[in-house]
């Protein structure tokens, strides 16, 4: 009896910025190293979440990221969220999400949150005064994503 000889292991290499940093040939620099091994611990969350809070700009950004981390919605499902997305009941704030990869399939749920994360978004919708139909985030995904990580590089 004879056993087929097992693979090789694979290798992998963690490539790190060379000393001057990367050429830049687009908007965006890369910082330290390009593969991150851990993902971001709730105390890296929380200080990202105090640098947002410190710029008075950001607060959409701060709520958008407690947001996402309280809810497991994917980017692009966050930003479509309008105001007919929030709904109420009794002291419950629920979010109505399409779920499903294929229009014709799609499923709407209904999304429990947290109380303080559902008075926060209840506060950012009455004090921006958001009409019907308009997303609640009105930013894109990139404006998000460089505050994301302007606040990440300040605070870790």
């Amino acid at each position: 009896m004879s056993l087929a000889p097992t693979p090789p292991a694979l290798a992998i290499t963690v490539l790190q910025a060379p000393p001057g940093g990367w050429p830049l040939t687009s908007p965006v620099q890369v910082i330290g190293p390009l593969f991150v091994e851990d993902p971001l611990t709730q105390a890296d969350y929380q200080a990202i979440k105090v640098v947002l809070a410190s710029w008075p700009w950001a607060y959409p950004h701060l709520v958008f990221c407690k947001l996402l981390r309280g809810t497991g919605l994917r980017l692009a499902e966050a930003l479509r969220l309008t105001p007919e997305h929030i709904a109420r009941e009794g002291p419950m704030v629920l979010l109505l999400v399409r779920r499903g990869k294929k229009a014709s399939r799609a499923m709407w749920e209904r999304m429990p949150i947290h109380p303080e994360l559902g008075a926060e978004l209840l506060s950012l919708l009455g004090g921006r005064g958001v009409s019907p139909g308009q997303p609640l985030f009105p930013f894109k995904a990139l404006a998000f994503e460089r505050a994301f990580s302007r606040a990440g590089v300040q605070a870790l």
